[in-house]
């Protein structure tokens, strides 16, 4: 398996088109390990889809290929929410025990460049569908449009800012690119919209925490966990999560279920 170009665009460009210095590249190279690992898992359930998806394109049934894709980010977006904030929250702590002090500087550049893993996720959506539709014009585009937007930003942010700034111009980038690729098909995007605002909107409930500096650890994980069952019950709630849909979806990405069942 190989990451495509927007994934490692960053560290590509920089080093030729910008100057770092060693110990920024090095900061820089460890939290973009990070995000590729998130960005890497997060995408493999979206290209498990795309035979299904492909199937459905074939048969005359497009819109259930939609539907699974749209489902799997019902799930997929909640999960890495809940991942973001948790390093918000004990990044530097998991930083400090796991490498030590001497590399807390990865800290800030890791949560700028995490912070752009819901993005690119959602950009996902619309390039399965470029595959799918045999249309790789999108594609192409939103890929162009990114790197223009990252190397022109990289001249403003990466001189001023650093690794940090670097950072910056990967979630600039990305959100370009996933606004062209994703947005373009209008059979997806008033439900793509929906999906989006009924997880961001309830997360609010972790903003307090996110706000205000609390330096005792163990209250800190204590109102997390409490927040965070009630951002789930929440989800619940909304029916954005479905116990025995999420049964059915993981069947089907472990391909135990035939295309033809997964239309009940």
């Amino acid at each position: 398996r190989t990451l495509r170009w927007e994934a490692i665009m960053p560290l590509l460009i920089t080093r030729k088109s910008f100057s770092l210095s060693n110990s920024e590249i090095g900061f820089f190279d460890l939290a973009n390990q990070g995000f590729l690992v998130l960005y890497g898992l997060a995408i493999t359930g979206f290209e498990t889809l795309i035979p299904i998806s492909s199937k459905f394109q074939v048969t005359g049934k497009e819109e259930k290929g939609v539907y699974w894709l749209l489902m799997l980010l019902r799930y997929i977006l909640p999960v890495v929410l809940i991942i973001l904030i948790a390093f918000y929250l004990f990044g530097d702590l998991i930083i400090t025990i796991i490498l030590g002090k001497q590399f807390l500087n990865i800290y800030p550049i890791a949560l700028v460049i995490l912070s752009s893993v819901p993005i690119w996720i959602i950009g996902q959506l619309g390039y399965i569908r470029s595959v799918v539709l045999s249309n790789p014009k999108p594609y192409i585009i939103s890929t162009v449009l990114s790197t223009i937007v990252f190397i022109l930003s990289g001249f403003f942010f990466i001189d001023r800012l650093g690794a940090i700034g670097l950072a910056i111009t990967v979630l600039l980038s990305g959100t370009v690119y996933s606004i062209y690729i994703s947005f373009l098909y209008k059979d997806m995007h008033h439900i793509l919209i929906s999906i989006v605002k009924k997880i961001f909107l309830p997360a609010l409930i972790f903003l307090p925490l996110l706000l205000f500096n609390m330096p005792n650890i163990e209250l800190r994980i204590l109102i997390f966990l409490s927040s965070l069952f009630l951002f789930l019950g929440i989800l619940l709630k909304l029916r954005i999560i479905n116990l025995n849909e999420l049964k059915q979806l993981g069947t089907i990405l472990q391909k135990k279920m035939p295309v033809e069942d997964t239309s009940s």
